[in-house]
């Protein structure tokens, strides 16, 4: 599978989406920038589209709104928990920033992932 690559504005969209919070990392994913807090994944580039993580009750509602749809790197197969945004959505960062924010507030509730390195460095 050919992964598409995002381009300089794209990056450049994402990292103004970012919120100012210490506990959020960027680093890559699929050969693009993605956003972490907690070793959780909540935002992220596919190519120059958008993608976050969202709870199952704003999933439902997102997906109803125009130019949404479930995020799927591989055609046929979403990443459950994940909504795309279109590239209209790039546009405006007011519609688009409460999304993220949200996505953020959601991660967090999730439980701690610790990276490969920090498991690897807790094994007796």
């Amino acid at each position: 599978m050919k992964i598409p690559k995002a381009s300089p504005n794209s990056v450049e969209l994402l990292k103004s989406l970012l919120p100012h919070d210490e506990r959020v990392r960027t680093r890559p994913l699929f050969g693009n920038l993605a956003a972490f807090v907690n070793g959780n994944l909540f935002l992220g580039l596919f190519g120059d589209g958008i993608f976050a993580r969202v709870s199952p009750d704003d999933m439902k509602g997102l997906l109803k709104i125009d130019g949404t749809s479930l995020f799927s790197p591989r055609k046929g197969r979403p990443m459950r928990g994940y909504v795309a945004f279109s590239k209209a959505w790039h546009k405006d960062q007011g519609k688009i920033k409460p999304w993220v924010s949200k996505s953020l507030g959601y991660t967090l509730t999730l439980p701690v992932k610790n990276s490969r390195k920090e498991k690897r460095k807790l094994k007796p």
